[in-house]
């Protein structure tokens, strides 16, 4: 009787082992799979490229606005030509821009540089709608008029936008204004310095012919205008030390003169003639004018020194890109004078 009785206790114990043994395996330790998450976390946390792209910082523009912008701009859009040749300066290629002034595409002197940027309309009337499909995550608007006014409240719904310079502005600030927005401040001291060493080959160049006096005009269909004294291209002839008439420099600000009447054209007289078109229309009237005589009697005619420059740099607003090419037309006219 005792060993049955021990054999019946053996059995339970056996039976509420074999019961309990679930608990044992409990699902609670759960297979590894479901731990994973927390390894693959480190995604999260992003490549540096990524980081750097989604940081921000902010800058005050030149309509003193306080505007938060990329520390690292990656699709930019610029609303004038002047942000355009900027950012293309500073080794930036934007993903959208303006057409040149006068034209039906991207700035012309830019040449293959703009291969592969979107153009965005008109400088007058850039459309919202190609801006919004780049999906920019800076804009740069250039100058800010009452006129604009409105348009800047509609890109600020695509991204931030960024006023680079003030409308008097000279082609030096404005370019330093786009490299503020662009985080590009060092490298545009850096374009700069070497801008500077470009003006010093080039007067060494002009040898004898270093302070001669030269008229600088735009013509237009209803006439020469003469770029004022603080033009974009004037700027760029005044860091060589060339001169203007005593007429020229009674020209203000940093536009044109009023067009002039061709019994007026004693006043684009010097020893240089730089001449450009910005149109048909300008061209049409450039060319008959050169068929006058009154345009025939002026000593630069008669000196065979009248040189036809691209319309597009010097006679509107430049960055600068186009400012080498001021400087290397001047050479290639002067340096080469005997």
């Amino acid at each position: 009787m005792r060993k049955l009785l021990i054999s019946l206790a053996l059995s339970s114990a056996l039976l509420a082992s074999c019961q309990s043994a679930p608990a044992a395996t409990a699902p609670t330790e759960a297979p590894a799979a479901t731990q994973a998450p927390a390894a693959t976390a480190a995604p999260t946390e992003a490549p540096a490229a990524t980081a750097e792209a989604s940081a921000t910082r902010t800058i005050t523009d030149a309509a003193s606005r306080e505007v938060a912008v990329p520390t690292s701009p990656q699709r930019i859009v610029t609303i004038s030509e002047q942000d355009l040749d900027g950012a293309l300066a500073l080794g930036l290629k934007p993903v959208g821009s303006v057409n040149g002034r006068g034209q039906q595409s991207l700035p012309s002197y830019l040449g293959d540089k703009v291969a592969g940027i979107e153009s965005v309309g008109s400088l007058a009337e850039p459309s919202l709608e190609k801006i919004a499909a780049l999906k920019p995550d800076i804009i740069l608007f250039g100058s800010l008029s009452d006129a604009l006014s409105d348009q800047l409240a509609q890109m600020e719904k695509i991204a931030p936008v960024v006023v680079t310079y003030k409308l008097a502005d000279d082609w030096k600030t404005a370019f330093r204004g786009t490299a503020s927005a662009l985080n590009q401040d060092a490298q545009a001291e850096a374009f700069l310095a070497s801008y500077d060493a470009r003006v010093k080959e080039v007067r060494a160049a002009l040898g004898e012919h270093a302070s001669d006096l030269i008229s600088i005009v735009r013509w237009n269909a209803t006439g020469p205008g003469i770029m004022a004294r603080d033009a974009f291209s004037s700027l760029v002839a005044r860091d060589l030390g060339l001169q203007r008439s005593a007429f020229q420099q009674t020209v203000e600000g940093f536009s044109h003169s009023e067009p002039l009447s061709m019994e007026e054209l004693d006043k684009l007289d010097g020893d240089w003639l730089f001449v450009g078109t910005l149109n048909a229309e300008g061209d049409a009237a450039l060319t008959a004018a050169k068929e006058s005589p009154l345009f025939q009697q002026l000593g630069v005619v008669k000196g065979g020194r009248v040189v036809a420059v691209t319309g597009q740099i010097w006679g509107s607003r430049g960055g600068p890109l186009a400012s080498l090419i001021v400087l290397d037309e001047i050479q290639k006219a002067m340096g080469s004078a005997s």
